[in-house]
């Protein structure tokens, strides 16, 4: 038997192409207080521009030029 159902597909992160395109207006800036949803984009201020990937409770994981960190955000 098998499933109808389609397969969940991952969303493929690639910060050159969804980052570093984007205009300086684009990105909030980077505050444990403020919330962020998946797919915004930030401006950290040490490890620059990125986009979240991934929301958990009061976590973040961010993809930044140099790789992914995880950071706190308001929930």
């Amino acid at each position: 038997m098998f499933s109808l159902r389609p397969k969940a597909v991952e969303k493929q992160w690639d910060w050159a192409n969804q980052v570093a395109g984007q205009p300086d207006t684009a990105f909030t800036a980077y505050s444990a207080k403020t919330a962020f949803g998946e797919s915004a984009l930030l401006l950290h201020p040490v490890f620059g521009k990125g986009i979240v990937t991934a929301v958990d409770g009061k976590r973040i994981e961010v993809l930044f030029q140099d790789g992914r960190r995880k950071l706190v955000h308001a929930s």
